[in-house]
């Protein structure tokens, strides 16, 4: 893309902006569809009332932003893939560079954005916040592109109140938030359906021969008690044997904290022969405690593991898999997008992926 030109003080001038606004309003709003020749240069300097000079700027600054295209003697172009149609952006928290917060679940995403790049020029890419930093070029890039209208949609992976008073949440781009409270009025509300994960991990092990089932998962997934209800509940439908204390909290930050409730489920007399292990960030330490204390899985510890899928580089091998596809997570948000520029109200601002489970 050319570089947007200079202006003397570091911004363009007063007149130069409103005409590009003007001329940038009159594109989103689809008066020149994508492919479509701008009005002559004559006519446009009559309805802005502006010079040839400043008309040019402001051309020159759409150009830039990817928004219309010249072709000499032709005129001036609405871009057929112009960034406010086919560019999105994937905001996360923060960057990943040896952050302890930064969980497979935002590197699935991360590897997924990678896939939305296809043969109709669809690009997504991914921005990082400031969360627990002072400076992030990353978000201020961000803020410059949605104050320029080069994003066709934003997938938030926060709660809203994390960017209150910034762009995020100010510009009228659509948007699509994924964790943490309800989105503004409008945005979609997109996140996986855990209810299908608790059904499917348990059929799936009773399938496989299990009776009596443990869960070892993040520490705030059995906060209030109404989840073990649940995993209570499905095991029962499924005649599978469950016991509240055979559920193990873990803390993300640090996943070796199972290791105490591990080692007491190998010293019971009756052990589990099934074993869910419902976040990814606590296999490596799952793993590593089993083997420790004689029960590594296989016939005896029937084992199945929650993935964010695509899965990334450096998984454990011959462990199968139960989980959402962040890929699928990101099409649907695109999808909303879509009916939003096309200006469909959407049948409903709540999205649900449901999980899968994959083979080892």
């Amino acid at each position: 893309m050319p570089a947007r030109p200079a202006h003397p003080l570091g911004r363009p001038p007063v007149q130069q902006a409103a005409v590009r606004e003007a001329l940038c309003r009159r594109i989103l709003a689809g008066e020149w569809q994508p492919g479509e020749r701008l009005p002559p240069r004559t006519a446009l300097i009559g309805q802005l009332g502006t010079t040839s000079a400043t008309l040019q700027s402001a051309l020159d600054e759409l150009i830039a932003d990817g928004l219309v295209v010249t072709r000499g003697v032709h005129g001036t172009f609405v871009h057929e893939r112009s960034p406010h149609r086919f560019r999105f952006g994937l905001l996360l928290p923060q960057h990943p560079d040896g952050e302890k917060l930064f969980n497979r679940y935002w590197q699935a995403l991360m590897d997924a954005a990678a896939l939305v790049a296809d043969g109709s020029g669809q690009t997504m890419e991914v921005f990082f916040g400031r969360h627990y930093r002072a400076e992030s070029p990353s978000f201020d890039r961000l803020c410059g592109d949605l104050a320029r209208q080069r994003l066709a949609g934003l997938v938030v992976v926060a709660p809203p109140s994390m960017f209150a008073d910034t762009p995020v949440l100010s510009t009228p781009v659509p948007r699509a938030f994924i964790s943490g409270g309800p989105p503004p009025a409008g945005d979609l509300d997109l996140g996986v359906d855990w209810s299908s994960f608790r059904t499917l991990a348990v059929r799936r092990l009773a399938e496989r021969g299990c009776r009596r089932l443990a869960v070892v998962g993040a520490s705030g997934l059995f906060e209030h008690g109404a989840e073990a209800d649940a995993w209570q509940a499905e095991c029962a439908a499924a005649g599978v044997g469950f016991s509240r204390a055979w559920l193990v909290a873990g803390d993300l930050l640090y996943p070796a904290s199972v290791t105490y409730h591990l080692e007491l489920l190998g010293a019971q007399a009756e052990r589990p022969d099934g074993l869910v292990v419902a976040d990814d960030n606590l296999l490596p330490v799952v793993l590593a405690i089993l083997a420790r204390i004689g029960m590594p899985p296989g016939p005896g510890l029937q084992l199945l593991a929650h993935a964010n899928f695509p899965l990334g580089r450096g998984e454990p091998p011959g462990i199968e898999r139960i989980g959402f596809d962040a890929h699928r997570q990101l099409l649907e948000a695109i999808a909303f997008f879509g009916r939003r520029h096309a200006g469909l109200q959407p049948a409903g601002q709540r999205q649900r992926v449901a999980a899968e489970i994959r083979p080892a």
